[in-house]
């Protein structure tokens, strides 16, 4: 256990050289409850040897949806099969499936936005968005590339987004023509889409989109994961 703590302290000062003061904060309270997920350690290590802010982010999305699973009773392993496996396997309620975990980080456009001044700046100043069907086509390269992660075990694709630019749209259109694809992977029980972001129409932070009509416990598991605001699971 020391081992692991001293590996988590290093891991966090590796985030504070990428992540302002507040994010640090936030993860340094949770690695206290990372750690007690089965192999934790290797990706502390990940962590702690990350070379850029997006390694960083992608390493903390897998650390997210492994505490989310655990906090909502699964019993969550880190790296189940190996690191060219998938990034997590999650048991509850006497069924177990695997968890590849596709982070969305940060773009160029994400950094306009958060730099543009609506007092000094005229509404066609705004950066472009993007061509919506180009972005959801490759929103949905995004998720096919992770099909060969899975194996051939029961599998959960979860996809979280660091952007403020319309990813939502962009992962609901490419999830849905997932869904309706003919040709898929027949393991495949869901994809999981999730950012900061709350759809307040829906008072939700989590979508699931199962590839088929889900039977217990899987129909379960995705009523719990569309039921909880993330921040304040983690948190509690």
């Amino acid at each position: 256990m020391d081992d692991v703590k001293d590996i988590s302290q290093l891991a966090i000062e590796n985030v504070a050289d990428f992540l302002d003061e507040e994010d640090v904060l936030f993860w340094a309270h949770l690695f206290v409850r990372l750690s007690e997920i089965e192999n934790a350690e290797k990706l502390f290590r990940r962590i702690k040897n990350a070379r850029s802010k997006n390694q960083v982010l992608d390493y903390l999305a897998e650390a997210r949806y492994a505490l989310i699973f655990y906090g909502l009773g699964f019993s969550v392993k880190y790296e189940p099969l190996g690191y060219a496996g998938p990034d997590l396997k999650v048991e509850r309620d006497g069924a177990q499936a695997v968890v590849e975990v596709k982070n969305c980080p940060p773009n160029e456009l994400d950094s306009e936005l958060e730099e543009f001044d609506e007092e000094e700046d005229e509404l066609e100043t705004l950066p472009e968005i993007g061509d919506l069907m180009h972005d959801s086509d490759a929103a949905y390269l995004d998720i096919a590339n992770k099909f060969r992660q899975i194996k051939k075990e029961q599998a959960i694709i979860a996809i979280w987004s660091d952007r403020i630019t319309r990813m939502e749209i962009e992962f609901d259109l490419a999830c849905r023509r997932m869904v309706s694809e003919e040709f898929k992977p027949e393991n495949l029980l869901f994809i999981l889409y999730g950012s900061q972001e709350v759809n307040i129409s829906k008072q939700q932070q989590l979508f699931v989109y199962p590839m088929e009509k889900l039977k217990n416990p899987f129909s379960k598991w995705s009523e719990d994961l569309e039921g909880i605001f993330v921040n304040h699971l983690l948190t509690s």
